[in-house]
């Protein structure tokens, strides 16, 4: 099953590329939402999603597939122990270098 990973919030593309006459698609994105597109779009919040296409043909015979996404919330960046840019680690910010 695939995966696919990254910052939430985060839009997705999703192609389909079943064969066939007559065909109905249903997204299900795991998280209440649903689309009947053949290629929709979707936009994640943070959380690990499992998404399911089923397809249906004119003869009411499905197949599915599936995919994982997983939505991470941003991570905060670090400046290291100490204050921010421009003090030295472990000192007061603006401050005279350590040492």
């Amino acid at each position: 099953m695939p995966i696919t990973q990254n910052i939430a919030p985060v839009t997705v593309s999703f192609t389909d590329t079943s064969s066939g006459d007559e065909l109905s698609y249903l997204w299900n994105f795991g998280d209440g939402s649903t689309s009947t597109q053949r290629n929709p779009s979707h936009t994640f919040q943070a959380g690990v999603w499992e998404v399911i296409l089923t397809v249906t043909n004119e003869s009411d015979q499905t197949d599915q597939s599936s995919t994982v996404i997983v939505a991470m919330d941003a991570e905060v960046p670090s400046n290291g122990p100490g204050g921010p840019p421009g003090g030295p680690p472990g000192g007061p910010p603006g401050g005279p270098p350590a040492g």
